[in-house]
């Protein structure tokens, strides 16, 4: 795979540079049961460094990524979703650490009766970055979300959730609850609404 960046994205290049990024991989998918499945997909690849250091361009990485989903289902009304991805960077030419990119997320969902279910997903997010070679910030944040549904009818359903994921937050979106402060809390940064369609 070929890809070209130059002046015209906003780097600091006399030219445009073009990065040849080798692949190669393996998928491996199956079903050994009617209670279990998997998917994974490991790479190794290349990539750009899209966030180099001040006065530096974009550099050739080695890529290392893999992918992994398993859904477990114990009993019809129980589905439990499992996802890793990790991205594991480094420099081609040098060799150094650049980033590591991982997801970590479980998704449980219950169903009730036909018109009623809960979900509950709960995802880690990091990027570790090394800041001698990239401007990526190193992060950490754990996210929960929980969601009840209710289909009362065709065409009408009723929604409660609850999410502490609150970026860019629009505070006219969440509807009070009676005794409750209005809207959303941000000294707990929870948000909940109560939505029906």
């Amino acid at each position: 795979m070929l890809f070209t960046v130059g002046p015209q994205n906003g780097y600091a290049l006399a030219q445009s540079v073009n990065f040849t990024e080798n692949y190669a991989g393996f998928v491996a998918r199956g079903q050994p049961s009617a209670k279990f499945n998997f998917n994974v997909v490991a790479e190794h690849a290349g990539n750009v460094n899209y966030n180099p250091l001040p006065g530096q361009g974009p550099a050739l990485l080695h890529q290392g990524f893999v992918q992994a989903l398993f859904t477990l289902q114990p009993f019809r009304q129980l589905t439990a979703d499992e996802t890793h991805l990790l991205d594991r960077d480094h420099n081609a030419h040098t060799g150094a650490f650049v980033y590591e990119n991982q997801v970590l997320r479980t998704k449980i969902n219950y169903q009730f009766t036909r018109s009623m279910s809960a979900r509950v997903i709960v995802e880690y997010d990091s990027n570790l970055a090394n800041a001698a070679e990239t401007t990526l910030a190193r992060t950490k944040q754990v996210q929960t979300q929980a969601l009840f549904t209710w289909l009362s009818h065709p065409g009408t359903a009723i929604y409660v959730g609850w999410n502490n994921d609150l970026q860019n937050l629009d505070h006219t979106i969440c509807t009070p609850i009676r005794g409750a402060s209005p809207g959303c809390d941000t000294t707990s940064l929870s948000c909940h609404a109560v939505l029906a369609t």
